[in-house]
């Protein structure tokens, strides 16, 4: 008899952690139940066993404490590099509007001048045979002259048009045109005078930061790079890929920190190379005489031909 008890005893205790999960069924239950009502020694078990399974399951697992500590402070590191990544590009969008904005309010009060002269050179190393061409406009009140100069080291060809406008009025589409006096040097020779022609001769100074509204200024200025830097001895600053709403600037252009005006156009090259330009511009402002419009005397030259006898 007392074989049986052992032998029922060592198969309940092995029953009791099943027995304990629920993985029993109804009749092992009741046959567990019963024997651990007769069986002080097994119902001892039982209690303990019982209660190491519950703190067990109450003590959570230290490696998975670890785990979830070590993810919760990479993330918290991770929330801190995006937060520190957006002020970096909140701060530098502002220093970028900031500039932007008062270059182009800068510009803006040399646009309608009425007394300047402006120079702009292109050509050189973007010009397959090396020539450049060279323009000149001066402004006097409502009068304007314009020298252009092309010269050409293939063929040795140097050609200078000299323009005289005067008598403004508003002509076809609204473009503003001049009644012109044009005078032609060819290689040193005085080879032809054009007068009484109606021609446009407008080229006033332009605010190449001016946008159509305040948004798109904003826009621009966020997604341009600005740096600065000097050209041909000016402080100026860099500005690129500002023309992605209006595609004005592709090569990157520099702008006078003093007037705003736009002084080249080209590519910046990395620290300690060149930076090469494919257009340059020089302003002078209140420096145009009367003695700059003294025409030359047509008569001086090969041909001459009067458009107002047509």
């Amino acid at each position: 008899m007392k074989m049986k008890e052992e032998k029922d005893c060592k198969i309940v205790q092995d029953l009791l952690p099943n027995y304990i999960d629920n993985l029993t069924n109804e009749e092992t239950n009741a046959y567990i139940e019963k024997h651990l009502e007769e069986c002080e020694k097994c119902k001892t078990i039982y209690e303990n066993m019982k209660k190491k399974i519950e703190i067990e399951t109450e003590k959570p697992d230290k490696r998975e404490i670890n785990f979830f500590k070590k993810y919760r402070n990479k993330l918290r590191i991770l929330r801190i590099i995006l937060l520190i990544i957006f002020m970096i590009f909140v701060l530098d969008s502002c220093r970028k509007i900031i500039i932007i904005s008062e270059l182009s309010n800068k510009a803006e009060q040399y646009v309608d001048s009425t007394n300047f002269h402006k120079v702009t050179v292109s050509g050189g190393y973007t010009n397959d045979f090396g020539g450049f061409t060279k323009m000149e406009v001066y402004r006097l009140g409502d009068r304007r002259k314009i020298i252009l100069t092309n010269f050409m080291p293939i063929n040795e060809m140097n050609q200078v048009a000299t323009m005289f406008g005067k008598d403004r009025k508003i002509g076809y589409q609204n473009i503003e045109e001049y009644t012109t006096n044009m005078y032609v040097i060819k290689d040193g020779k005085k080879t032809e005078a054009v007068l009484n022609q109606q021609m446009a001769l407008e080229a006033k100074p332009e605010n190449i930061l001016k946008t159509e509204s305040w948004w798109q200024q904003i826009l621009g200025s966020i997604f341009a790079s600005v740096r600065e830097t000097s050209y041909n001895g000016e402080k100026c600053y860099y500005i690129a890929n500002f023309g992605l709403l209006q595609d004005t600037n592709s090569y990157g252009m520099y702008i006078s920190k003093d007037t705003g005006l736009v002084v080249g156009f080209g590519q910046s090259a990395p620290i300690g190379e060149i930076e090469s330009s494919i257009q340059t511009y020089k302003y002078e402002f209140d420096t145009v005489t009367e003695e700059d419009f003294i025409e030359p005397d047509p008569s001086e030259y090969e041909n001459v031909y009067d458009a107002s006898k047509d």
